[in-house]
């Protein structure tokens, strides 16, 4: 977890990993940014990257990538869970996706398009196997195996078992069990050992919670390439898979339930407000124009087509409240409250609060001889606090 210093200390000849929450990250970017060594990092690994459709904190994810990709030249890699908009997604992170999906009809495979239509890709031939492999499993498999994986999902437990055992006699044979044997001390259920040899193993609720650990940590290593599952596996176990086999139509239609759909929460208007300034403050924008073109690539830009209107009430707002200013070449720059803000990574009203609190107690007079207005500092603005000022008396005389 990073709780070091901002921005962090270079170290000369030796590569940083940063472990953030979500805010910690944008400040250590706007860190970096400032000082121009955005450079420095080249890798940056957003996991649960859905989260960008929450509220408050998917906003600081949003606005951390956005800055990221402006400045920076590294790669972004997202792990997300599946959502329905992803095509927007990839618009905001400049990263294709393709999810092929493919229907076998006889001995011919289809590509089902975007609007749902089959289009003929290729003839798989005569199944040589078709006493063993009715189905046609194994040419499905030839084209990817062994340097990538595959999950077939299939209707029961039964029948996870019988498609293991059938491709455990089909596929090439792998030397890859003694491992496995030691790990559990020499005990294996006889088919896993015999799959295993294939790499092959089947996955169900029948299996121990041990022997379902081995064949997922197998899978992930590369030792095993297929696992033959029922939908169990698909209950909180990520397994990376270059093909996915669904054996039953009606199995397709459990599994293709309402997706999440990954709405910006930039048009909140504090946290808009928030990013404007940090745009500004950065210089990665200073005129109207580079900050409505900046917006209009971001996930809530790319939804939402009056982003040019709300970039002009903004920027009202910022300069309404004396957090920026304005030359005679109509570019923005942060004023000294401004600055404030950002440094304080504090939305703009509550900001606002602050400045106003801090300004009404100076004037009625603050007692800097001892160290209790230090408090109002640590002590969260939104944090509703009533004091007993006979407890708070009696506090004072015992430690004072």
């Amino acid at each position: 977890m990073f709780i070091g210093r901002l921005p962090p200390i270079k170290r000369r000849g030796k590569q940083s990993i940063y472990v953030a929450t979500i805010e910690k990250a944008n400040m250590l970017v706007n860190s970096l940014i400032e000082e121009n060594r955005i450079e420095e990092v080249g890798v940056v690994v957003v996991d649960e990257l859905h989260m960008i459709g929450e509220e408050v904190r998917g906003a600081a994810i949003e606005q951390t990538l956005l800055k990221y990709m402006h400045k920076g030249s590294g790669q972004i890699i997202g792990l997300s869970a599946t959502l329905s908009n992803i095509e927007q997604l990839a618009r905001f992170l400049c990263a294709s996706v393709r999810l092929i999906e493919k229907v076998k009809i006889g001995s011919s495979l289809y590509l089902v398009t975007a609007d749902r239509k089959l289009e003929f890709q290729s003839d798989l031939g005569e199944n040589k196997l078709v006493r063993s492999d009715p189905e046609g499993l194994v040419p499905l498999l030839s084209d990817v195996l062994p340097r990538r994986s595959v999950l077939i999902f299939c209707p029961t437990k039964l029948n996870c078992e019988n498609v293991c055992g059938m491709l455990a006699r089909l596929m090439p044979k792998l030397c890859a069990l003694e491992a496995l044997r030691e790990e559990q001390d020499g005990k294996l259920c006889a088919l896993l050992e015999k799959s295993f040899l294939r790499g092959v193993a089947y996955h169900h609720s029948g299996l121990t919670a041990d022997e379902r650990r081995i064949v997922e940590n197998a899978f992930q290593d590369g030792v095993i390439n297929v696992i033959c599952c029922t939908s169990t596996l698909a209950a909180g176990v990520n397994l990376p898979a270059r093909r996915v086999i669904i054996k039953t139509p009606l199995f397709l239609e459990m599994i293709s339930g309402p997706l999440l759909d990954c709405k910006s929460s930039l048009s909140e208007p504090s946290l808009f407000a928030s990013f404007l300034l940090d745009l500004i403050f950065l210089k990665i924008a200073r005129t109207k124009e580079e900050l409505e073109c900046i917006v209009q690539k971001t996930l809530f830009g790319i939804q939402n087509e009056n982003s040019k209107e709300l970039v002009a009430q903004t920027l009202d707002y910022l300069k309404n409240h004396d957090l920026i200013c304005i030359d005679t070449d109509e570019k923005y720059s942060a004023s000294m409250l401004g600055v404030a803000v950002f440094s304080a990574s504090l939305p703009p009203c509550t900001a606002q609060k602050i400045c106003s609190s801090l300004l009404d107690n100076l004037n009625r007079g603050i007692i800097l001889s001892s160290d209790f207005h230090l408090i109002f500092i640590v002590v969260p603005f939104n944090l509703a606090v009533t004091i007993d000022w006979d407890i708070f008396y009696d506090e004072v005389k015992l430690h004072w």
